[in-house]
């Protein structure tokens, strides 16, 4: 029996180093009355090149900016912006960068001038700041209409319970092994 006990101990010593990380993602959804409803999810790794386009959302070709900043750190992790310009069209076009794109403020410090908000790997329902962000707020959604903006940004590597558990269960078995043995 005290063979098995041993291989026991170790394989749940050794869950947590095999995948105890989440897969990293992060997801935009954007709902709107006139241009409907378009999402994307980018995972961790695929975050290259330019920003993505998202879809539209009927902001009268404002533009707008919002940044999504890494716990801890204070840094720009995420940004959510438009581009301004001709509508409808490319000027109602919604767009989404994320750590390792091609983006200026990405892992630059925010600013008092800055609409930024704290990153929480949840679904942010962020529709009220879009708003706040736009040069003229009474021409959200087409004044009227039906839009919704939600993000997710990802965390830094959290463990995943399972294998938190399991650690403690091998140091668990360790510890009740020495006692047997003392």
């Amino acid at each position: 029996m005290k063979p098995r006990t041993n291989w026991l101990a170790a394989l749940c010593l050794l869950a947590p180093l095999v995948g105890a990380n989440a897969a990293l993602s992060d997801a935009v959804t954007v709902r709107d009355g006139f241009y409907g409803d378009h999402s994307i999810t980018i995972d961790e790794g695929a975050e290259l090149g330019d920003p993505i386009v998202v879809g539209g959302s009927a902001i009268f070709g404002q533009r707008f900016d919002l940044y999504f900043l890494e716990p801890g750190t204070g840094l720009i992790s995420d940004h959510l912006f438009s581009r301004g310009g001709p509508f409808p069209g490319i000027g109602d076009d919604i767009l989404f960068s994320s750590d390792g794109m091609n983006d200026p403020v990405l892992g630059t410090a925010c600013t008092s001038t800055m609409h930024c908000l704290l990153e929480t790997g949840l679904d942010q329902d962020v529709t009220a700041d879009v708003q706040a962000a736009l040069p003229d707020p009474s021409q959200f959604c087409g004044g009227g209409g039906v839009c919704q903006f939600i993000v997710r940004s990802d965390l830094s590597d959290v463990p995943e319970p399972t294998p938190m558990a399991l650690l403690g269960l091998g140091l668990l078995g360790l510890m009740m092994r020495r006692r047997g043995a003392g």
